[in-house]
C-alpha cells in the first residue's frame, strides 16, 4: 500500500511560511540578546576549559567553563548555558555579560547562540527574497 501523497498546497504553504518564519525568529533572537545585554553588566572573563557531555550515539556537547569577576569583585566560575560541539575548543579571554542580580546567569561572546539569530535572519531573508521573486515572476 502506497502512502498518501503530500498535497502540493501543503508544500506551498510551508515553503511560503519558512522564509518569513525564520526571519521573524532571527529578529526575536537578536532583540532578546540586545535587551539582555542592555540590562546585564559587561566584563572580561576567560574560557578555562570545556566539559564534554555525551548526547547519544557518537555525539557530545561541549560546554565552556568560564570565570570572571563581577563589578563588586566576586569571582564567578560557571558553565555557559547553551553550547554546541563544533570540534574547536579555544581558551583565553572572552567578553562576558552577566545578570547583576544573579551572576551565575551569564553569556559570553563565544556562545553558539550569538550566531544563530544572525544565521536565521540571513537564511530567512534569502528565502523570503526568493519567494517574492517567484511570486512576482509567476504571479
Amino acid at each position: 500500500m502506497r502512502p498518501a501523497p503530500i498535497s502540493a498546497t501543503l508544500i506551498l504553504v510551508v515553503a511560503l511560511l519558512a522564509g518569513p518564519g525564520l526571519l521573524v525568529l532571527g529578529l526575536i533572537g537578536l532583540l532578546a540578546r540586545s535587551r539582555r545585554r542592555s540590562r546585564w553588566v559587561r566584563t572580561t572573563g576567560a574560557v578555562t576549559d570545556y566539559s564534554h557531555t555525551w548526547a547519544g550515539g557518537t555525539d557530545s556537547v561541549s560546554s565552556p567553563g568560564v570565570e570572571f569577576r563581577t563589578a563588586d569583585g566576586q569571582m564567578v566560575r560557571g558553565r555557559q548555558q547553551f553550547a554546541v560541539d563544533v570540534g574547536w575548543y579555544p581558551t583565553g579571554d572572552v567578553q562576558v555579560w552577566y545578570d547583576p542580580r544573579d551572576p551565575q546567569r551569564f553569556s559570553s561572546s563565544r556562545g553558539w547562540w550569538d550566531g544563530v539569530p544572525v544565521l536565521l535572519v540571513i537564511v530567512g531573508t534569502v528565502f523570503t527574497t526568493f519567494e517574492l521573486i517567484v511570486y512576482v515572476a509567476f504571479g
